[in-house]
């Protein structure tokens, strides 16, 4: 008997968008508490499971902080580099981590940028990421999910199982070989356990989301 692959496909697709969220922007005080108040949402995987701890128990942690202000300092200075000399940052583009000088805009961002004009996916316009950003990678496998879940509903087998094969192949081409060292560097950066947390739920996301796909692709047809 078939899996109801089409709301597995959905719940991936609003997870991922979540996931996304978090390394796309800033976090505001109210989102923060918002996503972290249904904990057991975050234990489809160990590693989301610890990530998820780890930042409601800082959340949790008066100690007399601006959470939000902190947030937002530990992304610059993660993300953005702010006031980083000589010390570990995490860029979080593709391009950063898999091309020889280490710069943005390299071969990964036109992969990418192609894959996305051609799949349908389009930015917000108010969004100014490059496309290699992980954000928008991890929107791209939301949408595909999305777009797998429709097919699905509408008893397109073949091509809901064509648009698995891309997930697959995405995360194999364009995550596997730059997240795991780009997380690696979050957590090596002096910065609160809030954003380490987060490292550790993209990676559970990951893993469940290739995972997922792995085993409905056992259901499709060869």
């Amino acid at each position: 008997m078939l899996t109801n692959r089409d709301s597995q496909c959905r719940a991936l697709a609003d997870l991922g968008k979540v996931i996304a969220s978090a390394f796309a922007f800033e976090m505001k005080q109210a989102y923060m508490d918002v996503v972290m108040k249904d904990r057991d949402a975050w234990n489809f995987h160990e590693r989301a499971a610890k990530g998820a701890d780890m930042i409601a128990d800082w959340l949790a942690d008066g100690a007399g902080e601006d959470k939000e202000e902190t947030a937002a300092a530990d992304f610059a200075r993660a993300f953005l580099g702010a006031g980083v000399v000589n010390q570990v940052a995490a860029y979080p583009f593709e391009s950063v981590y898999t091309s020889p000088t280490r710069l943005v805009m390299q071969d990964a961002y036109e992969a990418v940028r192609q894959l996305y004009h051609k799949y349908g996916f389009v930015k917000s316009e108010d969004c100014d990421l490059h496309e290699d950003h992980i954000a928008l990678e991890i929107q791209f496998l939301a949408h595909l999910s999305g777009r797998a879940a429709k097919l699905f509903e509408e008893g397109k087998e073949a091509e809901a199982c064509d648009v698995l094969r891309l997930q697959k192949t995405f995360i194999e081409t364009h995550i596997e070989n730059w997240v795991s060292r780009f997380c690696d560097d979050i957590r090596a950066c002096p910065v609160s356990p809030f954003y380490k947390g987060w490292s550790y739920i993209l990676e559970g996301f990951v893993f469940t989301l290739k995972g997922a796909i792995e085993d409905m692709l056992q259901e499709c047809p060869s």
